[in-house]
């Protein structure tokens, strides 16, 4: 029996659920749509989630969190010198000083404790 669905996973679906559980203090785990770096940060983004997982791609890929953990840390500093070079929060990230560089930032908690295991692994 192939109970295996077909398609994209429903981001948004992920995201109301996060959103529905957030005033409880529930996090919650994405997990879907990831075939490269930069899909671990856009999944994180567009739903709100904790954290994340990756089944298939990890198998053909097991750096692509080392390697979304650099594109975070990049799209971060990118934002501060768009902030500085205009003196003040950037309209990249709604005027608010937080925007793209805060969801890059932020969402990387659980790439660092990847990134840790990763290390480990390496000695």
């Amino acid at each position: 029996d192939d109970r295996r669905r077909d398609g994209s996973a429903d981001l948004d679906a992920v995201a109301a659920v996060v959103a529905a559980l957030a005033p409880l203090g529930v996090p919650c785990v994405t997990n879907g749509n990831v075939r490269a770096a930069e899909d671990v940060l856009a999944n994180l983004s567009s739903t709100g989630a904790a954290g994340i997982m990756v089944a298939e791609h990890i198998l053909r890929d097991p750096a692509v969190f080392r390697r979304s953990i650099g594109l975070a840390e990049a799209k971060a500093d990118d934002q501060a010198a768009v902030q500085e070079a205009k003196g003040g929060p950037s309209e990249l990230d709604g005027g608010d000083g937080r925007g793209c560089a805060a969801s890059a930032a932020a969402a990387p908690r659980s790439l660092e404790l990847v990134a840790e295991y990763m290390h480990l692994v390496e000695r």
